[in-house]
């Protein structure tokens, strides 16, 4: 922290922001710099998406950043969120925006195709407090202590990305106006006297006036983060009573304490059955890249549908992505194909290769088996009318005797045997019998719900 930081003005650090602000240094999300040469540190978590020598954006759908990185990203991501709770642990003071970020789905460094699951959220202050997209400016600012005049010099220039699914504990330090349990701002306060001031996301642009005023605006937001921090230092984010006042109690103290701590534990409980249902439906939803997923990510989902269904996967000679799976005594050679638009003849014939290189290997020849995830990037409602096998592909599967199926129907098949595993030993069978099309479940909406009735979060 800084040594003059009584006598000359804190030094700020803004990271990952896309913008600079008067007096303070600006690096990007992977900064090098020491967070600790600093007072304040103004963190803005979409950085690490987007920033000067990244761009990571077009590698999300449907919430999940999916990576073929060996966890590079991972590492990078943590190591300077780790920064940042070390900062706040030494009695910096640290200013947030709060964002949803994305699920992560990486493969295990250390593994063969096993997908990693992480919530980005969970590295940043507000932890496994789960939040959800919103986006609005009519926000509702509490008005006392240091927290309440840093809002009334700034109230301008916010607006919400996020909402607390849940008000978190304590007085909410803004939330959508009209809606109480609609929390966008939160705070941690640590036993150095570190602070984390979890807020929206502040905007100068959309202000009108000159370059001149908007410099102005820039400096006097600035100022007031520098006047928060040291109302902070000297009476919290909130008007404290001394350490002796906790020796009295108030008629009926006793009884709320009592009942707090009561409703705490029970919040406590089900913030971990909301963690585990939450890891469960994470895992569950991985399934999805069947239908959406190419390259490796779509090769982990397929291996790990067959290694549920009771199949043994192993991996291809070094530099390639064949892999085989076996059950019992016998033994699939697998092609996976993940494309935009329909299969191709090449896709049999590489797996034709792959079965003959598997016999030669083993002395025996393995079922050959062509998994197509076609029209990866075509929602499920307009694939109906396109061909996923045109050409020879399928007359070539039949004639080497190979088992030819899309992402969407071994996601089916996969669905039906878990739901009931007296089918899973046939299913697999039809697999290994099958030469040319795979037969059944084509017709997703037999095994997929479509969601109806979307409802637009408030804001």
């Amino acid at each position: 922290m800084n040594a003059k930081a009584n006598t000359a003005p804190p030094r700020i650090l803004l990271v990952g922001l896309p913008y600079g602000l008067p007096d303070a240094d600006q690096d990007e999300f992977y900064t090098d710099k020491h967070f600790l040469d600093y007072d304040i540190v103004i963190f803005d978590p979409l950085g690490a998406l987007k920033g000067p020598s990244h761009d990571y954006t077009n590698k999300i759908h449907d919430g999940v950043l999916s990576l073929d990185d060996r966890g590079t990203f991972h590492k990078r991501y943590t190591r300077t969120t780790q920064k940042l709770v070390n900062f706040v642990n030494k009695g910096g003071l640290a200013i947030v925006f709060l964002r949803p970020m994305p699920i992560l789905n990486y493969l295990e460094p250390d593994g063969y195709r096993e997908t990693v699951v992480k919530s980005l959220s969970e590295y940043l202050p507000w932890g496994e407090s789960r939040i959800h997209k919103a986006h609005g400016s009519n926000i509702e600012f509490i008005t006392n202590g240091a927290i309440g005049r840093f809002w009334e010099a700034t109230n301008e220039h916010w607006s919400y990305e996020a909402v607390f699914n849940k008000p978190p504990n304590g007085p909410p330090l803004a939330h959508v106006r009209g809606f109480s349990e609609e929390v966008v701002a939160d705070f941690i306060v640590t036993e150095e006297r570190g602070f984390a001031i979890m807020t929206p996301v502040p905007s100068f642009g959309n202000l009108g006036g000159t370059v001149k005023d908007l410099s102005t605006s820039q400096r006097l937001f600035v100022q007031a983060i520098r006047d928060l921090r040291e109302a902070l230092q000297t009476e919290g984010p909130e008007p404290q009573l001394p350490i002796w006042a906790s020796d009295y109690r108030l008629p009926g103290e006793t009884e709320l304490r009592t009942r707090i701590s009561d409703a705490n534990a029970q919040i406590n409980d089900l913030h971990e059955q909301v963690r585990q249902r939450t890891k469960t439906l994470d895992e569950l939803c991985l399934h999805k890249l069947l239908l959406t997923a190419h390259d490796s990510i779509l090769e982990g989902a397929i291996d790990r549908v067959l290694t549920d269904l009771g199949l043994k996967v192993e991996p291809g000679p070094k530099g390639r992505v064949d892999r085989t799976a076996i059950y019992g005594d016998r033994k699939f050679a697998v092609e996976v194909q993940g494309v935009k638009r329909g299969a191709k003849e090449d896709h049999a014939r590489a797996l034709t290769i792959w079965v003959q290189d598997v016999a030669l290997q083993d002395g025996q020849e393995p079922k050959g088996l062509l998994v197509v995830n076609p029209y990866r990037d075509t929602p499920l409602a307009e694939r109906g009318g396109n061909n996923r096998w045109p050409g020879d592909t399928i007359k070539i599967c039949k004639r080497q005797g190979h088992c030819a199926i899309t992402g969407l129907q071994l996601l089916g098949l996969y669905l039906d045997a878990m739901a009931d595993d007296t089918k899973r030993e046939e299913l697999i069978e039809r697999m290994f019998s099958t030469e040319g099309l795979f037969k059944g479940y084509e017709d997703w909406t037999q095994f997929l719900a479509p969601v109806e009735n979307k409802t637009p979060a408030k804001g």
